[in-house]
């Protein structure tokens, strides 16, 4: 009897270690890394691209629902469901205050295409030429890294764009230079 248990012993322990390794295997090859990740606490949400991606970023509402769409394939955090790779909802956009969004290292494009004024966003374009549209509500886009970036501010009041000469700036009542 101890010589079959020993031998059902030899035999079950590597394989059941395959079978926990091989989902491991598969996995990792296939695992996609996402261009950026998002995040809600309250009415805050946070956008952050990830380094080395190239993002179109685009956010809407339908039904009421604040939805972010970003190409480059999208990671959700706390207060945010994955709808498929690139897209994420991040419950009732009338309950959202503060929008920041950090594009990061390339050329980037961000629109906000909720009706103005809904929420004010803040957005670092970081490096690159990058392309931002806002909604319009007091929102302050920072571009100024040396490229031809385009901030258009969509109207509203009190929107704030800061940038350098090679940047182009419409609809925003204060920027810089």
């Amino acid at each position: 009897m101890k010589i079959a248990s020993r031998t059902l012993i030899r035999v079950a322990v590597p394989a059941a270690l395959a079978g926990l390794a091989m989902p491991l295997a598969l996995a990792s090859p296939a695992a996609a890394v996402a261009g950026s990740g998002i995040n809600r606490w309250g009415s805050y949400v946070a956008y952050n691209a990830a380094s080395g991606f190239s993002n179109t970023v685009t956010v809407t509402a339908p039904g009421g629902v604040l939805t972010v769409t970003d190409t480059a394939g999208i990671a959700v955090g706390f207060g945010c469901i994955q709808v498929n790779a690139t897209t994420a909802t991040c419950g009732l956009a009338a309950g959202v205050s503060n929008f920041t969004a950090n594009l990061g290292d390339r050329d980037d494009s961000f629109t906000d295409s909720l009706p103005a004024p809904t929420f004010r966003v803040v957005l670092n374009a970081g490096s690159g030429k990058d392309t931002v549209t806002t909604g319009g509500a007091n929102d302050v886009v920072s571009v100024g890294d040396g490229f031809a970036d385009t901030v258009n501010c969509d109207g509203g009041t009190g929107d704030i764009a800061n940038g350098d000469a090679l940047d182009t700036f419409v609809g925003c009542e204060l920027h810089n230079p």
